[in-house]
């Protein structure tokens, strides 16, 4: 009978050992797997602090103001292409009108003729 416990007590300890050693590599590799999160995560930080600095940069009035310049050829406007009434802005010329969708009459019927011809 102290043969069988023994021999019972010998294994019980051989699977504990076995469950501690199963159990720590699981916790080790669990542990590695949340260090390169945190790794990930602090280079995702970066980049998007990275790209909040370039999206600053790029959207200063100074920096657009050079691109506009370099890309658009636009120049700021001039004190006399600046109107101060409404009655300084120039009415439709007569003979077109705007039906409901908004576009002229005059655009429609070109529209029409080139759909007509093919081009």
């Amino acid at each position: 009978m102290r043969s069988l416990v023994a021999t019972f007590v010998v294994i019980l300890a051989i699977l504990a050992g076995v469950a501690v050693v199963y159990i720590r590599f699981e916790v080790n590799a669990k542990t590695d797997e949340l260090e390169k999160m945190v790794q990930q995560i602090e280079a995702d930080r970066q980049a998007v602090h990275v790209l909040k600095t370039e999206i600053a940069y790029l959207t200063s009035p100074m920096k657009l103001q050079d691109m506009s310049l370099q890309y658009l050829a636009m120049m700021p406007p001039k004190p006399e292409q600046i109107l101060t009434s409404i009655s300084d802005v120039p009415f439709r010329t007569e003979g077109v009108s705007i039906r409901d969708e908004g576009v002229p009459v005059i655009q429609k019927r070109y529209r029409n003729k080139r759909q007509r011809s093919g081009l």
